[in-house]
């Protein structure tokens, strides 16, 4: 590297350092990100929770209006949940909330079936007794959820449960899985899985024998099991939007995991 480069590269190390003890352009752009991100959360909040159902057409005014923020992070904000699959938006069209489809709710689980069961097998082997602990912890607090009659109380156990037992795999799996959990919720808050105590009872079931295989450090076990968990997930959901149809790719993907023989126990 020459002097002269060295120089240039230094001037703009200094700027950068500058700029963000100045509130100039490096410490803007952080400040947009931070922006972009939090409407993001709570834009995607608002189509996971129905207050912008199925089919919603959406307006940037109007939403910027109603979260107090300009037109620019709405956009940005949008953009990220197109990624996501959270909204759709066609050629010269308003973006939209997509509708609930029964193909969509296939191909998703399906997914989930595939990366998830690698993901708890990874998460499985890396464990520490501490984290035994904690998933512990989640487990006894969704059996305290149900006990409670408290949906709301067990909806975030839920999904802090997930997440735990698939987080100590690579960070972009983790990122594709999340994505796809909250695609999946779509489906789950509209059905009968979200409105009867005795189905989370018999779902507690599931997640206890998850959790036991992953405590007693058997990576195959724990994947399959997780696989079972999804995919009958994945089933009654079909069976409640289109009891015609068939989960195919999510049979498929279960069928697959079950016959893995290289995750060793």
């Amino acid at each position: 590297m020459s002097a002269a480069e060295g120089g240039v590269g230094d001037a703009a190390e200094r700027t950068a350092h500058r700029d963000v003890a100045s509130g100039g352009p490096a410490s803007k752009g952080a400040t947009d990100r931070a922006a972009t991100s939090d409407v993001g959360d709570r834009l995607r909040m608002m189509v996971l929770n129905g207050a912008l159902p199925p089919g919603s057409v959406l307006s940037q005014v109007a939403i910027a209006r109603q979260l107090g923020v300009s037109t620019t992070p709405v956009r940005e904000a949008i953009r990220l949940l197109e990624a996501e699959g959270l909204l759709i938006t066609e050629r010269n069209r308003r973006a939209r909330v997509p509708p609930l489809d029964v193909q969509d709710l296939d191909a998703v689980y399906s997914s989930r079936v595939m990366l998830e069961s690698v993901a708890v097998a990874l998460t499985t082997q890396r464990m520490t007794s501490t984290d035994h602990e904690a998933l512990a912890d989640n487990v006894a607090r969704l059996a305290e959820a149900v006990e409670n009659d408290d949906l709301p109380a067990w909806d975030v156990v839920h999904a802090e449960f997930h997440r735990r037992i698939v987080a100590l795999t690579s960070p972009s799996q983790v990122q594709l899985i999340a994505s796809l959990a909250d695609r999946a919720e779509r489906y789950r808050r509209v059905s009968v899985l979200s409105s009867r105590p005795r189905v989370w009872a018999s779902v507690n079931a599931e997640h206890d024998m998850i959790a036991e295989a992953i405590i007693a450090r058997q990576p195959a076990a724990a994947a399959k099991q997780l696989a079972r968990h999804l995919a009958r997930t994945a089933l009654v959901l079909t069976a409640d939007f289109a009891p015609e149809a068939d989960a195919t790719a999510t049979r498929t993907a279960l069928q697959i995991v079950g016959s893995w023989q290289g995750v060793q126990e």
